[in-house]
């Protein structure tokens, strides 16, 4: 297993040509402007061991804790290892050592001898972490100031997340819906995406974007004869080099990678949204949308080539985003394009749902298939849980209970909440009921227990009210600039006329639409203002995040006392 993880980047690339060149087609304007390799200092490295996360040890068998506790005494002696490293621009080989543990994947059980339905997780030494966190902030610092990356990059970035990811997403579709476009989804799966990077690739960007210097002769350090040995039902391989990839479980691996992807921005017109390689294509009638499909796969499948990197064609698909009662042409159940890779035609086929970002994205966009699925739907697997929970419940104690409703049933619950809590009313009402389900036998209430009794009780908050919660939470983090640049402009506060506290101040306009249609109503300018708009003065006026969410989740549980059942 661990040949197979080592050699699966250079296995895969042998599919691709050997030319260098192509990839550079697709950069842009070269930064003329270099980073600067500063040294580190004590008080940098105390403050990064305070923020080392407890995790499994490395294969220096250090613990984060161990490091806590003796930082003071460690910090100068860090400092001396790592500033020679910099000064000498060689990343130390004692730290490029990677323990690997497989995590598997697939739910067949057959499928668990195939070595390519594992992920290698890799787990650094505690010490390794400490130098990476140091570099990332050089670069991150760099990379920010420049404006490095794609801004519809969502991935492993400060301030972005799945959620908004998709909430961008969802939006869009809705939007171009709402002026009568035809919208598809086209959905891109790299075959061992973050294994697969090309060293030499890599390089040649990273000194296109201004990182040269010392600092790129330490990144190339860094990447140069790396090994693994992977363990297996606690048996450990031999030690083998890996010429290819960056490694996952790092903390400068995804930052290395979002640079080697960042240009994937130029290789078609429309618009790319990147936690994985997505693309949403709008087009005022069908046979445009073919067309526009095939044009952007094909241009991902050069984009991909180019770059050595492996489009999946099986996990590769698109969706025609539609209206109810819209009938889309047969023609779309499929497209041809050619894999620049071999230059063979190949089939993409048509999904009704996709998975995207966890997610079950339908066609219509009513959340029917990710909600009822019998077998990936969010109910049914709440009921899978419930039926757990009657078992296990007797063996957990009174004050874990809630941290096991939280790992197992609010988790799932809130997820997406700010997209699926638009779903039909009968669809939540499903999902509420099993909330309440999970409470009751989790903390062995009667079946008669009033609901509302119960959440406030527990201080925990409804389905529906979770959904505005998690709405209102967005705005706050718009108004106060802590969200991306592209949700900038989503809100606008209605024109105060006085000049003390009143019920109307600090309230959100909400923008006259056109077209009042579902798809109009359901927009995040709509609903997030209706949210916002509905909770008290005082918490509309809260200075911070912290204070903000607590007095909103005090509002919401504190209507639930006394009004009996629901």
């Amino acid at each position: 297993m661990n040949s197979f993880f080592c050699n699966i980047g250079q296995d895969l690339s042998k599919n691709h040509s050997s030319d260098y060149k192509e990839y550079s087609k697709y950069l842009g304007p070269r930064l003329n402007k270099d980073i600067e390799l500063k040294p580190t200092s004590n008080i940098e490295i105390f403050d990064i061991i305070g923020t080392l996360k407890n995790k499994r040890n490395g294969i220096d068998e250090v613990h984060p804790i161990l490091l806590k506790r003796c930082r003071i005494l460690i910090s100068h002696r860090l400092k001396h290892i790592f500033n020679l490293s910099i000064e000498q621009k060689s990343y130390p080989d004692t730290l490029k050592i990677a323990k690997c543990i497989p995590l598997f994947k697939k739910s067949l059980e057959e499928e668990r001898l195939d070595p390519g339905n594992y992920r290698p997780i890799s787990l650094l030494s505690s010490v390794n972490k400490i130098y990476e966190k140091i570099l990332y902030k050089r670069l991150i610092r760099f990379i920010d100031q420049n404006d490095l990356l794609y801004k519809y990059q969502f991935g492993f970035r400060r301030i972005h997340s799945t959620t908004l990811a998709l909430m961008d997403v969802i939006d869009n579709i809705r939007t171009n819906l709402n002026n009568r476009k035809k919208v598809a989804g086209v959905y891109i799966d790299f075959s061992k995406a973050f294994d697969t990077v090309n060293h030499t690739i890599l390089a040649r960007k990273l000194e296109h974007y201004g990182i040269r210097g010392d600092m790129l002769t330490l990144l190339v350090s860094y990447l140069k004869n790396r090994k693994q040995y992977t363990i297996v039902n606690g048996t450990k391989s031999s030690t083998m080099e890996i010429n290819c990839g960056v490694p996952q479980g790092s903390v400068l691996g995804p930052l290395l990678f979002l640079l080697y992807a960042n240009d994937i921005q130029n290789c078609t017109k429309e618009v790319l949204k990147l936690f994985a390689a997505n693309g949403f294509v709008f087009a005022d009638d069908y046979k445009t949308l073919k067309s526009k499909i095939e044009k952007v796969l094909s241009n991902l499948f050069k984009w991909s080539t180019a770059n050595k990197l492996t489009i999946s064609i099986s996990k590769t698909c698109y969706s025609i985003f539609h209206n109810a009662n819209c009938r889309v042409p047969a023609y779309l159940n499929s497209v041809r394009v050619k894999n620049a890779a071999d230059n063979k035609v190949v089939s993409i086929k048509r999904e009704n749902h996709s998975k995207y970002l966890g997610i079950y994205l339908d066609e219509s966009l009513n959340w029917n298939y990710h909600l009822n699925d019998p077998e990936n739907g969010l109910i049914p697997k709440l009921t899978k849980i419930n039926n757990s929970l009657k078992i296990v419940r007797y063996y957990i104690p009174e004050r874990n209970r809630m941290l096991m409703y939280n790992a197992y049933v609010s988790s799932r619950i809130s997820y997406g909440i700010e997209l699926i809590g638009s779903a039909n009313k009968t669809f939540l009402h499903k999902l509420q009921v099993k909330q309440n389900r999970a409470l009751k036998i989790l903390f062995f209430k009667d079946y008669e227990t009033p609901t509302l009794h119960l959440h406030h009780e527990l201080k925990v908050l409804m389905v529906a009210d979770a959904y505005k919660f998690s709405l209102a939470k967005f705005v706050f983090k718009q108004l106060n600039n802590k969200l991306p640049c592209i949700f900038r402009n989503l809100y606008n506060k209605v024109n105060e006329t006085h000049t003390h506290e009143t019920r109307q101040s600090n309230l959100i306009k909400i923008e006259n639409k056109p077209n009042k249609t579902p798809h109009s109503e359901k927009l995040f300018s709509v609903t997030g203002a209706l949210a916002w708009n509905e909770l008290p003065v005082e918490v509309r006026a809260a200075k911070t995040l912290k204070t903000f969410s607590m007095l909103a989740k005090q509002h919401y549980i504190g209507r639930y006392q006394g009004n009996g059942n629901e």
